[in-house]
């Protein structure tokens, strides 16, 4: 009778290690997965993220369509460091337009007569007034600006003669508080547009 209870709780004994061995097997497997499961979301999304934004550049940079009696126009490319992907990809859409009308490009100073978007030089501070307003001396009617008006050099102003023009402003992301105050002064112009790309 004794042996047959040391025999009885042998055979438990071993049927809850077996089962206690299945269930830790189980559950480290789960533990595993779930490891994989929560890690390829990630990843999947910081791809997805990075494709939609340089499908949003693309798909949204065409110029407008050139405005009756747009006059003398000019395109003025602001030559600071943040700017340089994004005005080569406006000019990848757009290089017809690029190639009809004039190009200056600027930072503290005005490079007129660019003959090739590839040859500026990216880099260094910002002022937009002094383009706008060499522009209107220049007498030019229509001005698109491809800039993030984060104008930090020279004054805020605008030449009698630059508030006659019409300003197009190409931006490659939504205005800052810095770029706010250009805006506020660039609105004495005649005609102000702003298009942000994000």
């Amino acid at each position: 009778m004794r042996d047959k209870k040391l025999q009885n709780g042998l055979i438990v004994t071993i049927i809850l290690t077996i089962c206690g061995i299945f269930c830790a097997q189980v559950l480290l497997k789960a533990m595993d997965g779930n490891k994989i499961t929560y890690a390829e979301p990630d990843t999947t999304i910081e791809v997805i993220e990075e494709i939609v934004e340089k499908q949003v550049i693309r798909q949204n940079t065409p110029i407008l369509a050139k405005k009756e009696n747009a006059g003398k126009e000019l395109i003025l490319i602001d030559k600071s460091g943040s700017m340089k992907d994004f005005v080569n990809a406006v000019y990848s859409e757009n290089v017809q337009f690029f190639k009809n009308n004039d190009l200056w490009s600027f930072d503290t100073e005005v490079s007129k007569n660019e003959i090739e978007i590839t040859s500026i030089e990216f880099g260094g501070d910002t002022n937009v007034f002094k383009a706008i307003n060499e522009a209107a001396k220049a007498e030019y009617d229509t001005v698109w600006l491809c800039s993030d008006l984060e104008h930090n050099t020279g004054e805020l102003k605008l030449l009698d003669e630059a508030k006659e023009m019409t300003i197009i402003v190409y931006s490659p992301k939504p205005l800052s508080e810095k770029a706010n105050l250009a805006l506020e002064t660039l609105k004495e112009a005649n005609d102000v547009r702003v298009i942000t790309i994000s």
